[in-house]
């Protein structure tokens, strides 16, 4: 995992100065090396941050020159070293144990075919001295980031926006955004998913790759997950389940560094804390947890029946909202972009213990809601399905999820109307939202939300549960959250690595029913079905789903915040964004008065 940035003029040679700049700005990204390449035209140049996590060696370090290929590359690719005995057979020859390497090689071998033979979490450049070709890609996800702009002939990309910022390229906040974000919670554009909170800065969309050819710019898809459902037994679906979820963390935990597990207690990290400790039972497995002393959510119960009497090395922190204050402005540097929730500073002090104990590598569960359904709110997508199909189990599961607190009938009912109108009456829609004006109700300025408060709003009702999985999972909700992994980890030299992300993985849960992921009162169904004989019943049939919360209700009532919230408040009120008597949450006044500066 690293950091990479370039520059491609169409006209003059590229400014080395600039490039450096870029590279000084994400250099926390990668501590143990750095470097730049030129093209022979000067025309292309890439800079690289390196943290070392595969073939610590000097013969690895980047920018990487393969034959007639340089490449700048963050991120892993899991499976190269199945595909290094595949392109060996093939004649290919490596001078290093990188898979930076086979990245190169399987650009040669099969051009922009490339990615269907690649399990992993990158970004990368590449530049093809003979066809005087560019290729920038982004993994299936969005693991990693990857962001760009355009100015005076020139195209940037690199893995933060903060390394385009010191090129040049100008940071305008797109009031758009930030509108969609005091009044939706909105961290994304779904409609755009190349959009940012700053004008001119984009991102690349996962699972995409841009190619530059000449002065010709495309942007094109390589992967697109499919919902295509088989018949198939729960029990049989979940040896399924647990051979792929095999194949990924044994692939996650290749590395020539140490290795540990964010550990939150919930179901999704405690497989795989336990799955690590029987595919590596000599060794001892750090593992890293956040608690909170005297909180009604704090996880330590869980994660104890977990840990007792176990071969691990346990590391907790106890954030603190000394802490969270201390270092508020530091996490808003780091993530560059609106985050909107406290458990982000819960991950960040778990990076940030690990990168104390000389951990470089962190297996997480992230993703796990999204795929399998953990949400709340999914259960009455559920019940909406099920009741539009007139199921006769509609009221047996409606019972059994109202007893395990996923749902009221206040809840379903509201979700059953809105269902309705957007099956039935769509177009009545936008004029309910207009009539309404939720951004007066909040107290945004009338002339700051005149230009935008009758859009329709950014984000849909679902009544299939497998979509609104798929929506979640490839166009607005996890993503956001990958961004903030990745800079909370990143900053503290930490790379993160997620097993439930492995696009095979991923595929086969989406061939499955909705009755696989919510059944009898339980989300997740499947993973609890699967992990039943692998971890403790307390643990497997939970009914509470907490993950990193953290007391941020408390925190914000804090004296220094207090201070800090009212100049926050002070300056959008002066600067005509709210309104003095506003009802907005004090943690979005003060990200949204800082990210607009």
């Amino acid at each position: 995992m690293c950091g990479i940035a370039g520059i491609r003029s169409f006209d003059f040679p590229v400014s080395i100065s600039k490039l450096e700049k870029m590279s000084a700005s994400i250099a926390h990204r990668g501590r143990d090396a750095h470097g730049v390449w030129v093209s022979s035209d000067n025309k292309v140049a890439f800079a690289h941050r390196r943290l070392s996590i595969i073939d610590l060696s000097e013969m690895a370090n980047q920018p990487f020159i393969y034959k007639h290929i340089a490449i700048t590359f963050n991120g892993e690719i899991y499976n190269y070293l199945e595909n290094k005995e595949i392109l060996i057979k093939k004649g290919y020859r490596f001078t290093t144990n990188s898979d930076t390497e086979i990245v190169c090689a399987l650009y040669l071998e099969y051009g922009e075919n490339m990615f269907v033979h690649m399990d992993g979490a990158f970004a990368f450049a590449i530049w093809d001295e003979k066809k005087q070709l560019m290729l920038v890609a982004r993994d299936r996800f969005g693991e990693k980031p990857l962001y760009y702009a355009q100015k005076d002939n020139s195209f940037y990309f690199a893995s933060e926006m903060k390394a385009l910022w010191s090129a040049g390229i100008e940071k305008t906040p797109d009031p758009l955004m930030f509108y969609n974000y005091l009044v939706y919670d909105v961290l994304e554009n779904p409609i755009d998913k190349e959009q940012t909170f700053y004008h001119g800065i984009k991102k690349l969309k996962a699972s995409h790759y841009l190619l530059i050819e000449g002065n010709t710019i495309s942007i094109k898809p390589y992967w697109k997950l499919k919902i295509k459902q088989h018949s198939i037994t729960i029990d049989k679906a979940s040896e399924t389940l647990f051979s792929l979820l095999e194949t990924s963390i044994k692939r996650r935990l290749r590395s020539d560094v140490n290795i540990g597990t964010s550990f939150s207690g919930g179901l999704d990290s405690s497989i795989i804390v336990e799955l690590i400790s029987r595919f590596l039972p000599t060794e001892k497995q750090n593992v890293f947890s956040a608690r909170f002393k005297n909180y009604l959510y704090d996880e330590t119960k869980y994660q104890e029946i977990l840990l007792n009497g176990k071969n691990f090395k346990s590391y907790v922190v106890y954030p603190t909202v000394n802490d969270f204050i201390k270092n508020l402005f530091i996490l808003f540097d780091i993530q560059e972009e609106p985050f909107g929730s406290g458990s982000v500073f819960s991950q960040w002090s778990v990076m940030k213990t690990a990168k104390e104990n000389n951990v470089k590598v962190m297996l997480d569960g992230q993703g796990a809601d999204e795929v399998f359904g953990g949400y709340v709110k999914y259960a009455n997508t559920y019940l909406i399905e099920l009741l539009r199909k007139m199921s006769v189990d509609f009221f047996t599961q409606k019972k059994k999820i109202c007893e395990n607190e996923l749902s009221n009938n206040k809840a379903l009912i509201k979700n059953v109307k809105d269902a309705f109108i957007r099956k039935n009456l769509s177009f009545l829609r936008p004029l309910y939202y207009n009539f309404r004006n939720k951004s007066k109700d909040l107290g945004i300025n009338t002339q700051f939300a005149g230009q935008f408060y009758k859009k329709t709003p950014p984000f849909k009702i679902f009544v299939d549960l497998n979509k609104q999985l798929y929506y979640d999972t490839t166009t607005y909700g996890l993503e956001k959250l990958l961004r903030i992994a990745d800079r909370n980890s990143m900053y503290h030299g930490v790379e993160v690595r997620l097993p439930y992300l492995y696009h095979e993985l991923v595929e086969f849960v989406f061939s499955l029913p909705s009755t696989f992921k919510i059944h009898n009162g339980y989300s997740k169904y499947i993973l609890r079905n699967m992990a039943n004989d692998l971890l403790p019943y307390e643990i497997v049939w939970r009914k509470q789903k907490i993950g990193y919360n953290t007391p941020i209700e408390n925190w914000i009532k804090n004296n220094e915040f207090v201070e800090m919230f009212h100049d926050a408040e002070n300056r959008l009120i002066k600067n005509g964004i709210i309104v003095s008597n506003h009802t907005i949450n004090p943690m979005k006044i003060v990200e949204t008065d800082y990210f607009m500066r």
